[in-house]
């Protein structure tokens, strides 16, 4: 049981981490749009990467950000839907959406990981941009992100259940 508890804790300390990149990505990415917009307007010299470089940033920022919003139960819920439920519902509601969300996102894993292994071994770059940043090194933290997002979400439907089973009257 020390060990879960050790693989716990480095989980935690990862997602951390990976929350504190995606706020250090953040403030980079608004200073170059805030420096392609004072080049653009101000010294009439635009400078084109600057979209590159944001719309890279906003899609790590998402897979980075998402583990450490999710322990922390911050995405959106229905608050009118879930105060009309009972707890013991709702809870049994968080375990199937947690299961049916972590199918998905072992699914993002695995497919993510397939389309960016192929990207990689085919040399592909993004088309239309001015910087040709290889696709791979786009698309790699899509499988990443999706795979801490999977081991929070069965985290998650463990915890609820552990609740759920609590909370059962017993049965002896």
């Amino acid at each position: 049981m020390k060990v879960l508890g050790s693989v716990t804790s480095i989980f935690d300390k990862t997602v951390n981490l990976l929350a504190f990149l995606a706020a250090v990505i953040f403030i980079f990415a608004m200073l170059a749009v805030n420096f392609g917009v004072i080049l653009r307007y101000v010294l009439h010299r635009p400078q084109a990467w600057v979209v590159d470089i944001a719309a890279m940033c906003l899609i790590y920022i998402t897979f980075l950000a998402a583990t450490w919003l999710l322990r922390k139960e911050g995405h959106v819920t229905m608050d009118i839907a879930i105060g009309l439920l009972k707890p013991r519902t709702l809870t049994i509601i968080n375990i199937i959406t947690s299961l049916i969300c972590a199918i998905m996102f072992l699914l993002f894993v695995v497919y993510g990981a397939y389309i960016t292994w192929d990207h990689f071994l085919e040399g592909r770059y993004s088309a239309h941009t001015v910087l040709r940043i290889p696709t791979a090194y786009t698309l790699v933290i899509i499988p990443v992100g999706s795979s801490f997002l999977f081991i929070q979400l069965m985290r998650r439907a463990w915890g609820y259940y552990l609740s759920l089973r609590r909370a059962a009257p017993d049965q002896e």
